[in-house]
């Protein structure tokens, strides 16, 4: 319908009151709703919060797998102090074999303890060499656990002199004590930067072993002295043997107490230093016999067996500190290993709470402006399909119900605009109506759009019987219709208006009228006319 037509056609009104018109809004095409719009941008905000727990999580897993080592680590150097303590014991038994004082089964026994602990050092490293990198490229050959072993395996084999067999102990004492370092390192034991864990790790990997092995290389030196007679006796190395054992316990003492100071715990340091006391008094008795019945006596006063039997006695209670050091180590790893995973499930647990709270708040938000949006929508397509007393109440206080305030002003002054064009095209309508002169619109192919009751009673036509159709071929004779299709052609295209022309119509009972007319023209902006009225 165009817009003469509109202008002179009242709107149709449906059985429920609605107006409805031609070229209805045409509603929203299908696809994503605006809510579900809204909810990937409320989710989009949640990245941040996603990459937090991602990063949390890797951070947290690196600190556990840091700990893991450690843990492997105290695992790993369990036999190879055993190994330790058991080479420095078959040292003195296979040298005082040599010298007559022990029999070859006594050898025998200590040689099959040896076996067992480097059976265990081999099973220990199948299982976690890999992992600790017990072979490392930054280590000696000989000192790794297939070299200690092939070391071993050749002292068996080998016929040796009380001299080369003390040199090849030695060698596979200082290859165990390679190792653990080796494995202080690589497990992270001694580069743990908790000072608690590190001080206490650095005791039980260098200090307590050194200790170990300078106790029983002192007992070692003084019963080879002694067993030689007089001739013989280095005082002086033994001296120095002594210092260096009181000066590296006193290290350990105050490296142990530093750490009691990092623990919370007061039971660990209490349960700690019981054994340290017991080793710290077993080096100090060691340190003053050794001074004072055999440094300083004249002649020595020292006897052979006691004194073995005190060196015997220091070493266990080395031993028992350093088996005290290690359950105290694994503990504390495990505690904060505790404390890191219950540390990463409350920090996740928050995120996740977190992420819950938004999804919630971000799915209530978005329904609620997706459904105030909504029904501004559906009253613009009810609006546009003639529900012109379609008004939109919504609960928003933003933009959105500055939307509808909008919208529900434009529709009372659209509302407000088609009452006042009704009634002035009502007010048209009955003046054509009225009109004693003939009115007749037509478009431009010459179809008839309208005409008022003159014509209708002059030609005996009533306008919906002739509506669409041209004007020539309902009222002209045949001898005009050519001549009248020809003079409105040319007049369109001259397009000067008003104009004047006249022509004979017949009416329905066949009389003939002939009829002056000026017509005129209803212009677009371009200034074509669109339409053309005519008044006869």
């Amino acid at each position: 319908m165009n817009v003469v037509e509109r202008a002179f056609t009242a709107p149709t009104p449906t059985a429920d009151g609605r107006v409805t018109r031609h070229g209805r809004f045409r509603p929203a095409r299908h696809g994503s709703r605006i809510w579900h719009k809204l909810a990937v941008i409320g989710l989009a905000s949640l990245l941040p919060l996603a990459i937090t727990a991602g990063l949390l999580v890797y951070e947290s897993g690196k600190r556990l797998r840091f700990i893991d080592k450690e843990l492997w680590g105290l695992e790993y150097v369990r036999p190879m102090y055993t190994l330790l303590y058991e080479l420095s014991i078959h040292r003195d038994i296979s040298r005082q074999v040599f010298a007559g004082d022990r029999s070859a089964n006594e050898l025998q026994a200590s040689t099959k303890r040896v076996d067992d602990g480097f059976a265990a050092l081999t099973s220990i490293d199948e299982k976690l060499g890999r992992q600790l990198n017990s072979a490392g490229a930054d280590l000696n050959e000989s000192a790794t656990v297939a070299g200690q072993l092939r070391e071993w395996q050749r002292w068996k084999a080998t016929q040796h002199t009380a001299s080369s067999d003390i040199v090849a102990h030695d060698v596979m004492i200082a290859q165990v004590r390679s190792l653990i370092d080796h494995i202080g390192i690589t497990s992270n034991l001694t580069i743990d930067p908790a000072p608690d864990a590190y001080r206490l790790a650095t005791a039980l990997i260098s200090q307590v072993p050194e200790l170990t092995d300078d106790t029983m290389r002192l007992g070692t030196t003084v019963d080879q002295m002694l067993q030689a007679g007089p001739v013989f006796l280095d005082r002086a190395r033994a001296a120095s043997i002594v210092s260096g054992l009181g000066q590296r316990i006193d290290e350990l003492q105050n490296n142990l107490y530093t750490a009691f100071r990092h623990w919370g715990n007061a039971g660990h340091a209490d349960s700690l230093a019981v054994p340290l006391q017991s080793a710290y008094a077993a080096i100090a008795n060691l340190n003053q016999l050794t001074t004072r019945d055999f440094v300083q006596s004249s002649p020595v006063r020292l006897d052979r067996s006691a004194y073995a039997a005190t060196v015997n006695e220091t070493a266990r209670a080395l031993g028992g500190l350093w088996s005290a050091m290690v359950e105290h180590e694994r503990q504390l790893l495990q505690d904060r290993r505790s404390g890191h995973l219950q540390q990463m499930a409350v920090s996740l647990g928050s995120i996740l709470l977190a992420i819950i709270l938004m999804l919630l708040l971000v799915g209530r938000l978005s329904r609620r402006i997706a459904a105030d949006i909504g029904t501004v929508a559906r009253a613009a397509v009810e609006f546009s399909g003639g529900e012109l007393t379609r008004r939109v109440q919504v609960r928003s206080r933003d933009e959105v119900g500055a939307l509808s305030d909008a919208f529900n002003d434009m529709a009372e002054r659209l509302a407000h605009s088609q009452r006042t064009l009704r009634t002035e095209r009502d007010f048209s309508s009955a003046l054509l109506d009225v009109a004693g002169s003939l009115v007749l619109v037509l478009d431009r192919e010459g179809r008839i759009v309208r005409f008022n009751r003159a014509c209708e009673s002059t030609t005996g036509y009533r306008l919906a019987e002739v509506k669409g159709r041209a004007y020539w071929d309902v009222f002209l004779p045949a001898e005009e219709v050519d001549i009248a299709r020809t003079a409105f052609a040319r007049m369109l295209a001259a397009n000067d208006y008003p104009a004047a022309n006249e022509s004979t119509w017949i009416s329905r009972d066949g009389s003939r009228r002939h009829i002056a007319w000026s017509s005129g023209a209803l212009l677009d902006q371009a200034g074509t006319a669109t339409h053309v009225i005519a008044s006869g």
